[in-house]
């Protein structure tokens, strides 16, 4: 209540919606917005999905170490760094959905070597990426994959953000 009121008497727009991720109330903001240039700060990688589709969006990733401004180049970079292949923010969907991210709770493929996933993460769906044959997959990362498949769309699905809700019905 202390924050509400403090940034109510600073001028800040607030928004809040119960029943909504607060992911996805940003991620339509940004995008009834795309024409402002956009700072977000968060140091949670979903945010890269939206580096690509509205260039005037900057992530602030404060609590990293090193470059903490992001636009698509630098997040490209960050994951090349961490998974030792170029990951575009684009594809930062499928990399998730399938390698997971504990700290939204899901689970995606177990021991799936991300060198070997990287460079199908362009495919828009899982039975795209199943279709694709999974070349260099070890017969058990196939098998693993596609027995996962229905969680593995589920992944997709909750990874992906919504960038259309009406957010001025969620303004306070």
């Amino acid at each position: 209540d202390v924050i509400f009121h403090l940034a109510s008497k600073m001028g800040i727009d607030l928004y809040f919606g119960a029943k909504e991720e607060a992911d996805d109330l940003i991620c339509s903001f940004i995008h009834q917005n795309s024409e402002d240039i956009n700072i977000l700060v968060s140091s949670d990688k979903d945010f890269f999905q939206l580096l690509e589709k509205y260039p005037r969006l900057a992530i602030y990733r404060p609590g990293v170490s090193g470059r903490r401004l992001y636009d698509s180049d630098v997040a490209t970079e960050h994951m090349a760094k961490l998974c030792g292949v170029p990951i575009q923010p684009r594809e930062i969907v499928m990399f998730k959905a399938l390698t997971g991210d504990p700290s939204d709770g899901i689970t995606g493929v177990p021991r799936l070597r991300k060198k070997v996933l990287a460079p199908l993460c362009y495919c828009q769906t899982i039975d795209e990426l199943i279709g694709t044959g999974m070349p260099k997959f070890s017969k058990k990362e196939k098998e693993n994959t596609i027995s996962l498949r229905d969680r593995l769309v589920t992944n997709l699905k909750l990874i992906q953000l919504v960038d259309n809700l009406e957010i001025e019905s969620f303004k306070i």
